[in-house]
């Protein structure tokens, strides 16, 4: 499933947190071990960066994956989708750090969290 998230579209030189595990999850890692792609398709019309931040214990922070994001080349055009790996990853964040210049108004982020393909029981 694909979720549309509503932010206020980032400021110049502002991070922006879209997704924290252990928020979402209220820091249980079994259900983050569920989870093994983070799929994120952004509306923007300035550039930035997508990362992938890892935890052990919800704290502190370690970037693990990186994307520059680029301005699209047609309106409403999108950015992606990104696909972060994260499986295995006890807690981890999804962020965009926003360029120079502030975004616009079609500044929208869609999300899709895929689970693991569970073995059938025999």
């Amino acid at each position: 499933m694909i979720v549309k998230t509503s932010e206020i579209a980032p400021l110049a030189n502002a991070t922006l947190i879209i997704f924290d595990s252990f928020v979402a999850f209220r820091g249980v890692p079994r259900d983050v071990h569920l989870v093994s792609r983070h799929l994120v398709i952004l509306f923007n019309d300035q550039v930035g960066t997508l990362r992938l931040r890892a935890s052990r214990d919800g704290t502190t922070w370690k970037v693990v994956d990186s994307v520059a994001v680029a301005i699209p080349v047609a309106p409403l055009e999108t950015t992606g989708p990104v696909d972060f790996a994260v499986e295995g990853l006890p807690h981890y964040q999804v962020i965009f750090i926003n360029g120079g210049t502030n975004q616009g108004a079609e500044w929208t982020i869609y999300q899709e969290i895929t689970e693991h393909q569970r073995q059938a029981q025999t």
